[in-house]
């Protein structure tokens, strides 16, 4: 999106390499996953806090796309993604509003 930079610099809340470890229930983790608990580790690349309180989750993604390969990126990192907000819902109280890749090698958003 064009505006993307304009809504980060409007934030009134940005956080970068977010790191985080925490214990979550294997079967959340992993489809076939038992009634164990396993740690998840991470960092991640940036979520900011619009005005309006919804908050927006961001990874940063080296790789170039063509519009056909768009789907297949979007479901090998969704998952990804979504575990990056379940840790932000457990640990930080933050309820994720919109996730987006940054493919830094186009210069582009790719909203998840």
């Amino acid at each position: 999106r064009e505006d993307f930079g304009r809504d980060v610099l409007s934030a009134v809340e940005v956080r970068r390499e977010l790191h985080f470890t925490g214990a979550f229930p294997a079967d959340v983790l992993l489809e076939n996953g038992q009634n164990d608990t396993m740690i998840l580790q991470g960092a991640i690349d940036m979520i900011y806090r619009r005005k309006d309180g919804s908050w927006i989750l961001v990874d940063y993604k080296t790789n170039r796309l063509t519009p056909e390969r768009e789907k297949d990126f979007l479901r090998h990192y969704g998952r990804q993604m979504e575990l990056y907000a379940m840790a932000l819902a457990k640990l930080f109280d933050i309820k994720v509003s919109q996730s987006v890749f940054y493919l830094a090698a186009e210069h582009r958003f790719l909203p998840y």
